[in-house]
């Protein structure tokens, strides 16, 4: 298999199924409908060369001790993952939504650490078939839900344990043989954060074919909700700086030191705004500047950025949708060209 430095130089556009195999409650219980072939085969024709599949398990494990995934999900994974394959993207898969019992503190870590070093060795076997095209991501943005530090590095308990549970993860993955034995894997830092506590108290395992998961929603008031005090909608380029120190951050604490990074998420919202003729538009043309900034300086140390798309334009929760699943057109198609044209 190739190298890790290499597969991640080799990923370009990337785009997010979300909200569809994370969902509590099955595929379509978030208002998404099933993905199809035919979507995977329009993002990829669009110029996005990277899938992410997110996935939440739990609902679909069996008790103790096996911790048995269930067949069916286990070949719908598969099934999405060989849809990606036909379009010859590289495809990440995850364990997504975990949080409800996968707490990195110590009460009942034991136990945690157990059926997820179980789970993970079920999921790595069963995927073991594939190539270098697929990677496989420890966890979505370990935290304690709710705590004080949650997405700003969480305490030091909390960077321990995440810590435990990539060193885990990178183990039981290995542990399978195969191709898993070099396939590349990504670990991250308490709830996937770029803030200098959590990337400073990440440990990267000692292997040769790991890379780090990273989620700089960067400046967050211009990326989230318009409801959210101190939300942003127009970007003037005011604020470049702060995605110039992000990148920095993560330039100097990983890439200088060899070690690749993949941002496994980013966005920002769909928005409206009061243009220059006082009409109220959408703020596409806004996201545009600011992600054809966004990528370009990401581009220029070598880390390929993910679209978070959740399948919400203007309707639902958090609208970072860009692809309309139901109808396989694009909501906002210049900022689609635009993400495919700064990475490339």
């Amino acid at each position: 298999m190739r190298s890790t430095k290499d597969i991640v130089q080799a990923m370009k556009a990337g785009w997010n199924l979300g909200n569809s195999m994370d969902c509590f409650g099955g595929e379509t219980a978030w208002k998404n409908p099933k993905t199809t072939k035919e979507m995977i085969d329009v993002v990829a024709a669009a110029g996005f060369n990277t899938i992410r599949i997110p996935v939440t398990w739990h609902e679909q494990t069996g008790p103790s001790p096996e911790y048995k995934i269930a067949d069916t999900w286990l070949a719908r994974v598969k099934e999405l993952v060989d849809y990606a394959y036909d379009n010859q993207m590289y495809v990440i898969v995850n364990m997504h939504h975990e949080n409800k019992w996968i707490k990195p503190e110590k009460e009942g870590f034991e136990q945690v650490l157990e059926q997820y070093k179980i789970m993970w060795k079920q999921i790595a076997s069963y995927l073991s078939c594939y190539d270098d095209h697929l990677l496989l991501e420890a966890l979505n943005e370990p935290r304690i839900e709710f705590s004080e530090n949650e997405w700003t590095g969480g305490s030091k308990e909390n960077r321990e344990y995440v810590n435990q549970l990539d060193a885990a993860f990178v183990e039981a993955v290995r542990s399978t043989g195969g191709n898993n034995q070099e396939r590349s894997l990504l670990v991250t830092t308490v709830g996937a954060s770029v803030s200098e506590e959590a990337i400073q108290g990440l440990r990267v395992p000692q292997d040769s074919h790991i890379a780090v998961s990273l989620h700089p929603y960067t400046p967050h008031h211009f990326c989230y909700s318009k409801d959210e005090i101190g939300s942003l909608e127009v970007w003037d380029g005011s604020l470049n700086k702060e995605i110039d120190e992000v990148m920095g951050l993560i330039n100097d604490a990983f890439i200088k030191k060899g070690i690749p990074v993949v941002i496994t998420e980013y966005g920002a919202v769909n928005k409206t705004h009061v243009n220059a003729e006082g009409k109220e538009v959408s703020n596409e043309e806004e996201v545009i500047k600011w992600a054809t900034y966004y990528l370009e300086k990401a581009s220029g140390i070598g880390v390929p950025c993910i679209w978070w798309d959740n399948g919400y334009y203007n309707s639902g929760d958090e609208y970072f949708g860009i692809f309309n699943r139901s109808d396989l057109t694009w909501f906002t198609p210049n900022l689609k060209e635009a993400i495919v044209k700064a990475v490339n």
